[in-house]
């Protein structure tokens, strides 16, 4: 796993998530067919770890020490893009989710 891997996984941790899990139940019918018989598919919310943000508000102050003003600007905007697009990526989850037991 490369660094910045293990970087976006303890950053997902650290916002929280949401996790699909389809469950399906299948029945054999008389003629030994088996035929689905029922389909659950369930979104799941886990919650922000409060030990991934100790560890990234740990990380970040080690990072940034060094920093100057103008360096300090540009991350600012990298991690508010970052949480913007992350945002963005769990309400296409949540609309996906509620789109698909309409249908």
């Amino acid at each position: 796993m490369k660094k910045d891997e293990l970087y976006d996984a303890l950053v997902k941790r650290a916002l929280g998530h949401s996790v699909t899990e389809e469950s399906t139940e299948y029945s054999v019918d008389d003629n030994g067919v088996e035929k689905l018989v029922r389909k659950k598919i369930s979104v799941k919310q886990v919650p922000p770890e409060l030990s991934a943000i100790k560890l990234l508000i740990k990380k970040s102050t080690d990072d940034f020490d060094g920093m100057t003003e103008e360096q300090l600007l540009k991350e600012k905007e990298r991690l508010l893009k970052m949480l913007s697009d992350e945002d963005k990526k769990q309400e296409n989850k949540k609309w996906n989710s509620k789109k698909r037991r309409t249908e």
